[in-house]
């Protein structure tokens, strides 16, 4: 037997996902590999070798680590990126949604937050952040839960119908946590759950929040920006040709992206890019210029929703049931789903290399793609998608939330939530 310091100049030339199999061959090497594990950076340089860079921070965007996973990335000292938790938690959630179409079986936790005395009241919206899930209702009420325990962490009653709701992480110690919502009658509001405090209400019907920057649209043309670390806010007017003196042209999605821009669609088929913190600098001046590109409007139905996605993938679903997609500002490929689920999609989340479907017969399909690109060509018949029934009613949302560090879908139909465990044992 090697002394434990030839074990370890042996060891650290192997990859941390395999030590921590060697750590059953013998209590040696469990002491052994267990100190390298945690005072190394063995982590880091497995997700570095195994996982594209631009898919980082998009793996844990929904999770409490994504801002500390940015300031670990941004670490030119290889050596200082020895925060495990992140880097095991990016690797595990990697490794699961790679593997996605080879599932055995799944759990299925229920959990119902509308009390039985308001049977009529129905989930409009939810969102996750880690472990947080936070939901809006047909009644005005907004609500936060644990998904770990259940219970109740915030609720409000905003007396009309919620459309829309995001959470986000505020504040240099990230020790504030902020919900934006929307509302029936174009207003936006935010709070800090945190302290239980009413920041913000104004006009605005379109919201998104992530990477440390959360945004709503504020009327026409105009989108206010708030750095959601620094707390500086400003409204920024979008100067694009073809807003100005339009009528009933309205930003109909956004979503923030890992390097801090924005993107905007329009449901006149123009996608704006603009770089968040240049447009705060600039809040000042008369007009901001984003680039501008047109894909088009779909062809086939009026446009019901439209969703954008990291990185650049926009969806959308019209009233005679077909899907759209887009890519990198493409020209819209449009799918009849019908035929294939004899029934509509009502909800699209779209994570890395998981597109996932929910339906309005409360069923959740789960396509794996090995690139963004593949969604132009997406086959609704593939062997890598895989069905969940979930409900027999609509789908209303899908996500994915992160209870427990381990990575699980999030689904919400109109009287429920389900956080849905995939398992990737024998069945």
């Amino acid at each position: 037997m090697f002394p434990t310091e030839v074990w370890e100049k042996i060891l650290v030339h192997v990859d941390a996902a395999s030590l921590v199999r060697l750590r059953t061959v013998s209590t040696t090497w469990n002491a052994i590999i267990a100190k390298h594990l945690r005072e190394s950076c063995a982590w880091y340089k497995l997700c570095k070798s195994t996982i594209p860079e631009k898919y980082w921070l998009i793996l844990l965007e929904n999770s409490l680590h994504s801002t500390k996973l940015h300031r670990q990335a941004s670490i030119h000292d290889e050596e200082g990126k020895f925060d495990n938790d992140i880097w095991i938690t990016l690797y595990r959630a990697w490794i699961k949604w790679q593997n996605v179409e080879h599932f055995k079986k799944c759990t299925v936790h229920e959990f119902h937050p509308i009390p039985k005395h308001r049977p009529t009241e129905r989930i409009t919206c939810c969102t996750v952040l880690g472990e947080l899930a936070a939901i809006g209702t047909s009644e005005g009420h907004l609500q936060v839960f644990n998904l770990r325990t259940n219970h109740l962490v915030f609720r409000c009653d905003q007396c009309e119908q919620v459309c829309d709701v995001k959470l986000c992480i505020q504040g240099k110690n990230n020790r504030k946590i902020i919900l934006i919502a929307t509302l029936l009658y174009n207003k936006s509001v935010v709070w800090n759950i945190t302290d239980q405090k009413q920041l913000l209400k104004r006009s605005g019907d379109t919201i998104c929040s992530g990477h440390g920057y959360y945004c709503s649209s504020l009327q026409h043309d105009k989108i206010l920006v708030q750095n959601a670390v620094t707390g500086s806010c400003a409204p920024v007017r979008l100067f694009v040709k073809n807003f100005i003196n339009a009528k009933n042209v309205k930003y109909s999605s956004m979503v923030i992206t890992s390097d801090h821009h924005l993107c905007v669609l329009s449901n006149n088929g123009y996608y704006c890019i603009m770089d968040l913190e240049e447009a705060l600098h600039s809040a000042h001046s008369t007009l901001y210029m984003p680039d501008v590109k047109y894909i088009g409007t779909p062809k086939l139905g009026h446009v019901r929703q439209y969703c954008l996605f990291n990185p650049f993938v926009a969806f959308c679903t019209t009233e005679n049931g077909y899907l759209g997609v887009s890519v990198h500002c493409s020209k819209w490929r449009m799918y009849n789903v019908f035929p294939f689920f004899f029934s509509a999609v009502t909800a699209i989340f779209f994570h890395v290399r998981v597109l996932v479907l929910g339906l309005d017969c409360g069923d959740v399909h789960i396509f794996f793609v090995e690139n963004e690109m593949e969604l132009k060509n997406l086959d609704l018949k593939s062997e890598k998608s895989r069905k969940i029934h979930v409900a027999s009613e609509p789908i209303v949302a899908v996500n994915i939330t992160e209870v427990s560090g381990e990575q699980k879908l999030l689904v919400a139909t109109k009287s429920f939530l389900s956080h849905i465990e995939l398992d990737y044992g024998p069945s």
